[in-house]
């Protein structure tokens, strides 16, 4: 069983009045190599055209293996 770690990212989703801060909250597994280290583990999966990692997605989204940025920010009603 791994066990899964919680991060917050800040960002901003859109709204009627412009844009509000918000907080993306990743979860990631300590089984993961990259564990902790959010910066290389995009570049790892941007080098290997994947998209953005499954780890910043909620576990819905994820399950649907679209790792594109306009899913991300779907998924966190950024848009």
């Amino acid at each position: 069983m791994s066990i899964r770690i919680f991060e917050n990212i800040p960002a901003y989703r859109r709204t009627r009045d412009g844009y509000a801060f918000t907080v993306i909250k990743i979860e990631i597994s300590q089984n993961c190599p990259r564990h902790g280290k959010c910066c290389a583990c995009v570049a790892y999966h941007r080098d290997h055209n994947e998209g953005v990692p499954g780890c910043f997605f909620s576990k819905e989204a994820e399950a649907t293996y679209d790792r594109s940025i306009k899913a991300l920010a779907k998924d966190h009603g950024i848009i």
